[in-house]
């Protein structure tokens, strides 16, 4: 894990790398890693669980979509939004979790994150960001 602060003396991350293996132990490490960013970024618990919930989902679907066997998540920490970089995936694998088929897990992430995106990355892999703000409103 790499972590960066905005300064040496600061109590605050501003980013943060997890390169996990796939296997039994992926889903966890990645739940606790988002969820410890998510509170530095003073998200509410009901939008940190979300977060949670949508890194657990895509590293449910490692073996399927890393790159080379490890879940790379790189996060951004802003007060109230948590910025989640999953990659790089192998080519199409971004529209196998991000599906747009009834009960798949890319309704589960859409409907939890603010928005979602995807890029083109080196190699034919893609990277998936995956922003989870504040909730605005009632």
């Amino acid at each position: 894990m790499t972590v960066t602060s905005p300064s040496r003396s600061a109590p605050s991350l501003e980013r943060a790398r997890l390169v996990v293996g796939c296997g039994p132990t992926a889903r966890g490490l990645v739940s606790r890693f988002v969820a410890a960013l998510a509170a530095q970024a003073d998200l509410p618990l009901d939008r940190m669980e979300e977060a949670c919930l949508v890194a657990e989902t895509i590293a449910d679907r490692c073996h399927e979509v890393a790159a080379c066997g490890e879940l790379e998540l790189a996060v951004t920490v802003v007060p109230g939004r948590l910025d989640l970089r999953v990659g790089p995936l192998n080519a199409g694998a971004a529209g196998r979790i991000l599906g747009a088929d009834r009960g798949r897990p890319g309704d589960l992430i859409r409907a939890l994150a603010t928005s979602v995106s995807v890029r083109p990355a080196r190699g034919g892999t893609e990277v998936v960001r995956v922003v989870v703000t504040v909730h605005e409103g009632p």
